[in-house]
């Protein structure tokens, strides 16, 4: 039987032993990065959309976790199929994209989409991030179909003094889509939970990606891939106005991941179920997950309790989440099932006055409507229930 007899094993070029071997107890130590759970970005693919797969709105409109805003012109959000080519082979079947449905070029102007990270995952991480030595690796794919350079940045808010790195597409061609790696180093003197408002559970390193910055926002000469003191006067530099200025200019991104590494693995496909529970943990629904909320469903996961006496007393009724919530801070929002407005449907009546006592766990509805005319067997209801960053 042949034997290799070694102390460790590198690549021809590399630096550093990718396995090294301990004699004494005949065991090896081996570096390997390609490891589960190591994504910090929820919903990288953009498998979900629970509110919605488009809109023109700005905020938490559409993919989960993601929120988009623009000033000027028009926008539209939206959640695109890929059936074949180069992200579809690597398991990245949906994107999110920003159409530029009414151009806008003026220097208050913009368009641009953000993820904020929940502190508590990156101090979890692994990551140090005041040694400049301690990388992260931010990884996506884009697409654009006007050919030229492309904006994002993060801001590192806190410690007396926000932080912002830039970091930019290169320069992209039309209708093809390219893989950017962006390595993110540590800053000497940041933290990533100042003591203040920043709370373990908060988030104050947010990413962002813009096809379209005005004036108002950039400068030139913005150094790229470096830590600067963040300004809102020049938050990127100078951007061509070519996509800005052509209506129904699209931008898509998919496969997002950040990692702690020095280099960029490929990215974790997470099955549809683990995705969800994780953005449940930000946002949760009674619905269906492809029903939008404000959809006339009597059914689907529309909550129905029936009190069997008609009574006019005040009746409770818990609901419990399916996934425990970042925060307490919740704004609960319910919809009537039979037509989708907001409100509840209390019998046969319109819609009934309904409060409610929220936690991170689930809350307690019940209706106000005692004495007078209403004489109520039971409570109809869909909801949502949303804590975002």
């Amino acid at each position: 039987m042949s034997q290799l007899n070694v102390n460790a094993i590198r690549s021809a070029n590399g630096t550093g032993d990718a396995i090294s071997l301990t004699a004494a107890s005949n065991t090896c130590t081996a570096n390997i990065t390609n490891y589960p759970h190591r994504n910090l970005i929820i919903n990288g693919a953009f498998q979900l959309a629970q509110r919605s797969s488009s809109s023109t709105s700005n905020g938490y409109k559409t993919v989960d976790r993601f929120s988009h805003y623009s000033g000027g012109g028009t926008t539209t959000w939206s959640v695109g199929t890929e059936t074949s080519g180069t992200v579809w082979e690597k398991g990245l079947r949906k994107y999110f994209r920003c159409t530029n449905t009414a151009n806008a070029t003026a220097a208050g102007n913009y368009r641009e989409i953000t993820y904020k990270i929940e502190n508590q995952d990156l101090i979890d991480s692994g990551w140090n991030p005041a040694s400049t030595s301690s990388k992260l690796t931010l990884s996506f794919w884009v697409r654009a179909s006007v050919a030229q350079v492309y904006y994002g940045r993060i801001r590192w808010m806190g410690d007396s003094a926000d932080s912002n790195f830039v970091f930019s597409t290169g320069s992209l061609t039309a209708d093809t889509w390219t893989k950017v790696t962006v390595s993110i180093p540590g800053k000497s003197g940041k933290t990533l939970n100042d003591g203040g408002g920043s709370a373990d559970n908060s988030s104050i390193f947010q990413l962002n990606w813009a096809p379209f910055q005005g004036t108002d926002g950039t400068a030139s000469g913005v150094a790229l891939n470096t830590w600067n003191t963040y300004s809102g006067s020049d938050k990127y530099p100078d951007f061509t106005t070519t996509w800005g200025s052509t209506n129904g200019a699209t931008f898509d991104l998919t496969g997002i991941q950040l990692e702690v590494s020095d280099y960029a693995t490929d990215f974790e496909n997470r099955s549809i179920a683990q995705e969800l529970i994780l953005c449940e943990r930000y946002y949760e629904k009674s619905y269906d997950v492809g029903t939008a909320p404000g959809t006339a469903d009597r059914w689907g996961g529309a909550y129905q309790a029936r009190d069997g006496t008609a009574s006019t007393t005040i009746r409770y009724y818990p609901v419990q989440y399916r996934t425990t919530k970042r925060t307490s801070s919740i704004t609960t929002v319910f919809y009537r099932p039979d037509s989708g407005d907001v409100g509840v449907k209390i019998d046969s009546n319109a819609n009934g006055a309904l409060h409610s006592g929220v936690g991170d766990k689930g809350f307690m509805a019940y209706s106000n409507d005692t004495g007078g005319s209403l004489s109520h067997y039971g409570i109809f209801f869909q909801w949502t229930a949303e804590c975002e960053l």
